[in-house]
């Protein structure tokens, strides 16, 4: 009976271990992980775009307290194939990351407009132009620094780009009543201060968010809910994004076929969640459970239409806000419960009576 016990702990573990091996292969029609980052310099994803100029590659940066740089990854293989350094650059707490097309080519927008305190004046934007060829190296780029037209501070970690026109958007990340979208002016003027004004309220405690291709959608998203929003800025759906360690990301690819979600954490997941013909009917998506493989169906939550000022229910927050656990990925929290079960019942089989 002991050793049966003991066998059972150690394939338990075993299986564990080599299921979380390897990203999911799902159907295209479900969400699955399409890479996991394998730079050992990826820490803290906190912004993810997908490449304007190059296929098959996203862009994506850590959070505060790392090198000013942009990473270009490989969305088959999770490897970086580029590292854009902007050399000179502070790096205060970058947020979010977002991609405009353009006449000179496409821009990557990186948001240092994160502000847990809510201490700062003044925030800024860099852009880089996207390299034709993608190289390692130091890459030139431009500072815009702006406040919010109340003169407050405020943490933020969504930077959009809508692609009818190129217009920056910011969306604070404040509880219900006080989240709002902020529109960038344009043109933006460097050696002045920029001022951001409020053009809608926003849900609460949101991480990022992407326009879809056209440009009649915004897909927003928090730890443990999403929203689809209409070109008015108002909801038309609530759904369930995979439930990751420290969700941080979200980006639409080019086709509008899918999302892509990410979070920090260590080598952390890219989910692919398929986008319907109506957006509005991702509500109840669903997503994994933490450290899962495959995605678990969760209950739907109704699709519905807001009114002008619509109320947004609160997301759950984890602990310690927005840097989560650098290093840490789910799928070892698993593997960690898994070796911990088996040890309990080596223990267990092992005593005497």
């Amino acid at each position: 009976m002991r050793r049966g016990l003991l066998l059972a702990a150690l394939v338990s573990a075993c299986a564990a271990a080599a299921a979380l091996g390897a990203p999911a292969r799902a159907a295209d029609d479900k969400p699955s992980v399409l890479f996991r980052y394998t730079d050992q310099r990826i820490t803290e994803s906190s912004g993810l775009a997908v490449s304007l100029r190059h296929r098959g590659v996203v862009f994506t940066h850590n959070d505060s307290g790392h090198p000013p740089q942009v990473f270009a990854v490989d969305t088959k293989t999770g490897n970086t194939t580029a590292t854009l350094t902007l050399n000179g650059a502070s790096d205060r707490d970058w947020e979010s990351i977002t991609e405009c097309a353009g006449p000179g080519g496409p821009m990557i927008w990186v948001g240092e407009v994160g502000d847990n305190l809510a201490i700062y004046k003044t925030y800024r934007l860099l852009g880089v132009r996207e390299p034709a060829d993608l190289r390692t190296g130091d890459v030139p780029y431009v500072s815009y620094d702006f406040a919010y037209a109340d003169s407050k501070a405020r943490n933020a970690e969504t930077l959009l780009c809508r692609p009818s026109d190129n217009h920056l958007f910011v969306v604070s990340k404040q509880d219900a009543g006080q989240a709002a979208v902020w529109a960038v002016p344009t043109p933006l003027q460097q050696g002045r201060v920029n001022v951001l004004h409020r053009v809608a309220g926003a849900p609460a405690i949101v991480t990022d968010g992407t326009f879809l291709p056209g440009s009649k959608y915004v897909v927003l998203r928090g730890y443990s809910e999403a929203w689809v929003l209409d070109a008015e800025w108002r909801t038309v759906a609530t759904f369930t994004p995979p439930i990751q360690i420290q969700g941080e990301s979200v980006t639409a690819m080019g086709d509008r076929s899918a999302l892509l979600f990410g979070s920090e954490g260590l080598n952390s997941a890219v989910w692919r969640v398929p986008l319907p013909a109506d957006p509005a009917k991702l509500a109840g998506t669903g997503g994994p459970s933490p450290g899962d493989g495959e995605p678990t169906e969760t209950p739907s939550a109704s699709a519905h239409r807001a009114s002008a000022k619509p109320s947004h229910p609160v997301s759950a927050q984890p602990v310690g806000d927005s840097h989560g656990l650098p290093g840490v990925d789910g799928r070892w929290v698993a593997l960690l419960s898994a070796l911990g079960l088996g040890a309990l019942v080596l223990v267990l089989a092992t005593r005497r009576d």
